[in-house]
């Protein structure tokens, strides 16, 4: 016969694993409810982060544009002044980017363009004029002098020849 002891015993036994079985099963539950919640508070703080960057992307854009329209504003003032000689068609803005970064004001003494000067005298313009002139946005009119320009730090004047002749409808023999 068994004692009423080790009854209890067993009986205490199967009611500490019922018990733990239950709160290992409510454990899991609120696991599971954790999870979604934080995976909830993360698809909400994306939502948020998202729509912030959005504006925040849309207020550059503004920026840009403003300082776009500063640039043209900037550039037409200093061509008004005798300032600004592009040789390009449309105004270049790397001279103007480069010497607004080497000046610590903008009082107009060193904003200026002499790319057009320099066409005339052989020598070559700012980078951006070189990459303009040779797609074809240069100024037509001083088109004869372009190749010797840019060879002269490039060098290949026949090469060059060759591609103001294709993109400028001007004869080699007529390229000074």
């Amino acid at each position: 016969m068994k004692m009423k002891g080790e009854i209890n015993k067993k009986k205490l036994e199967i009611n500490f694993k019922e018990t733990n079985n239950i709160k290992f099963e409510k454990f899991k539950i609120l696991r599971g409810i954790f999870s979604i919640f934080i995976l909830l508070i993360f698809i909400n703080i994306s939502s948020i982060s998202h729509s912030f960057l959005m504006k925040y992307s849309m207020n550059n854009m503004e920026m840009q544009d403003s300082l776009m329209d500063v640039e043209m504003h900037l550039k037409l003032d200093l061509i008004d002044k005798g300032k600004y000689k592009c040789c390009l068609k449309e105004p270049c803005s790397y001279c103007l980017l480069e010497n607004i970064e080497k000046t610590e004001y903008f009082d107009g003494k060193k904003l200026e363009c002499e790319c057009l000067v320099e066409i005339m005298e052989g020598k070559s313009p700012c980078p951006e004029c070189v990459g303009e002139i040779l797609e074809g946005g240069g100024n037509k009119y001083i088109a004869q002098y372009f190749a010797t320009a840019i060879a002269e730090k490039t060098g290949n004047v026949e090469v060059i020849k060759k591609i103001i002749s294709e993109k400028y409808n001007i004869s080699i023999e007529r390229q000074i």
